[in-house]
């Protein structure tokens, strides 16, 4: 009996423990050359609330980080644009060195810790809205598919095969040319267009293309 106690009471205990131990978070945002968020930094480690509570500092110059608290502040419904220091906590935001060392210790401690997860939320609705669904993107495809300019050229080129080379020829023709506009499209939807546009080249490859369209 004694020992079916003596269980039954851990089994009561050990969540309360867990709770206890649990700690209250908070998203910071923060940079290294914002002096406002040097004092934020100077009270929070006077006080003791990097220890206290979880506080995991993002940083504002990584451009992931500076997107996300876009996001953030968008969803607030702030207008005058992103600024440091800002704190998420659960879906409350404190800005601005001021706001953050009077009312932190006060929000946390009133918090759900919730907060990782109202970040996550944010950053999962703003990716959804800016998806484009399926059958807008197929229907896109198919309307581009469709261009004059394109049905114009493969047109001439297999009247001229099939003129010069006859039908199996032209039809190997059509099928490149659909080819190489599938791959044209392709390097295009992964980015590859626009690597080499910040590389610079874009210019040099150009003209070599177009001196093999000239050669051919």
């Amino acid at each position: 009996m004694k020992k079916i106690f003596f269980i039954l009471s851990l089994l009561v205990l050990v969540p309360f423990s867990l709770h206890a131990d649990t700690k209250k978070t908070a998203i910071y945002f923060y940079a290294d050359w914002c002096p406002h968020c040097q004092k934020v930094n100077a009270y929070f480690t006077e006080q003791g609330f990097y220890d206290k509570y979880d506080i995991q500092k993002l940083n504002f110059d990584d451009p992931a980080n500076k997107e996300l608290l876009n996001q953030v502040f968008a969803d607030q419904g702030y207008k005058g644009g992103v600024g440091i220091p800002a704190i998420v906590i659960d879906n409350k935001m404190l800005v601005g060195d001021q706001q953050i060392i009077g009312e932190f210790q006060s929000t946390i401690d009133a918090s759900k810790g919730i907060s990782q997860q109202y970040v996550y939320n944010v950053k999962a609705k703003n990716s959804a809205s800016n998806s484009i669904p399926m059958f807008a993107l197929l229907g896109a495809a198919f309307v581009d598919a469709s261009n004059p300019c394109a049905l114009a050229v493969l047109i001439l080129l297999l009247a001229t095969v099939i003129a010069a080379k006859g039908k199996n020829r032209a039809l190997l023709s059509g099928f490149m040319f659909s080819l190489a506009i599938f791959l044209s499209y392709f390097a295009m939807g992964i980015g590859l267009y626009k690597a080499i546009g910040a590389a610079g080249v874009s210019k040099y490859l150009s003209l070599g293309v177009g001196v093999l369209a000239i050669l051919i």
